[in-house]
């Protein structure tokens, strides 16, 4: 007998499930498994590569400014990492 495989779940984030709800709103023929799976099927056949970005050299006080700046803006996401 054949072991069935265990379904892949995932909680997508707030505006990606907007955009798939809108997405499968405008084709009814296409159901959210169907969707995914072509997504899926899409990017990971697809070769992925970054693109370069410029480095700046920062003072310190600019350095320290920004950080500070980040860590207000972020603080949610840095306590999850303590």
């Amino acid at each position: 007998m054949k072991e069935q495989e265990q379904p892949i779940t995932f909680r997508p984030e707030a505006d990606t499930r907007d955009a798939i709800e809108r997405w499968l709103e405008t084709n009814p023929s296409i159901n959210r498994t169907a969707l995914i799976n072509m997504a899926i099927r899409k990017f990971t056949s697809e070769r992925q590569t970054l693109e370069p970005i410029e480095v700046a050299a920062a003072t310190d006080e600019l350095a320290l400014k920004v950080a500070k700046k980040m860590a207000k803006v972020h603080a949610h996401a840095l306590e999850k990492l303590k």
